[in-house]
């Protein structure tokens, strides 16, 4: 989804533009410009010049369409009626968030937290005294970017959706760090060994 959204795609003999996700007409994904007609489609990962092919884009739609998307139809028609294909030109593809045009993992990183808000916390976990990867860890629950049940429920992946500690709640972030029985246990004796009654979560 990032790839094909931070893409744009020059087509050539449409060999490697994938026809539905790329980003190959009008700058824009097929399945945005015609969103009820790449529902239906049988084939989704055809190439333009498979799709193009004896139109073979339509026989894809042969199963499930309806009258109510025939003017969607009709205008996917009319603009894929002024492509043309150029045998031996390969498809090339652009970056479209760096000047050159050329991916970086860089500016593949930052796109991810576009639009987000700095959080004040940057100097607090990375200028602690810890092991970088309890730093790390911290800092990806303060981005809310853990992937507990909740979060991968959201993106439609698999999961066991109870806490794997007590097995009667969703696990989410703030189940995992503060409103499980067995994180109460943990704050408990940590309050208890550092004689420091603000660390417990309900103080918080």
């Amino acid at each position: 989804m990032l790839f094909a959204m931070a893409t744009e795609v020059t087509v050539g003999d449409g060999q490697r533009a994938n026809f539905w996700h790329d980003r190959w007409l009008l700058g824009q994904c097929l399945k945005i410009i015609a969103p009820a007609l790449f529902k239906i489609s049988a084939r989704k990962n055809r190439t333009v010049h498979e799709a193009l092919q004896e139109e073979t884009w339509l026989s894809d739609l042969s199963r499930g369409l309806t009258d109510q998307m025939l003017p969607e139809l009709l205008r996917l028609a009319a603009l894929l009626d002024t492509v043309q294909l150029h045998d031996g030109q390969d498809d090339s593809i652009a970056w479209r968030f760096t000047e050159s045009h050329e991916y970086t993992a860089r500016s593949a990183y930052l796109l991810q937290f576009e639009g987000s808000v700095p959080t004040e916390n940057y100097n607090l976990i990375w200028r602690a005294w810890a092991p970088e990867k309890c730093r790390f860890f911290i800092w990806t629950a303060a981005l809310g970017r853990i992937l507990t049940a909740d979060v991968l429920l959201r993106h439609g992946w698999e999961n066991n959706y109870f806490c794997t500690l007590c097995e009667r709640n969703l696990e989410t972030m703030a189940h995992l760090f503060w409103d499980c029985p067995w994180s109460k246990q943990v704050w408990g004796k940590i309050t208890h060994l550092t004689n420091m009654p603000a660390l417990q979560p309900q103080s918080w």
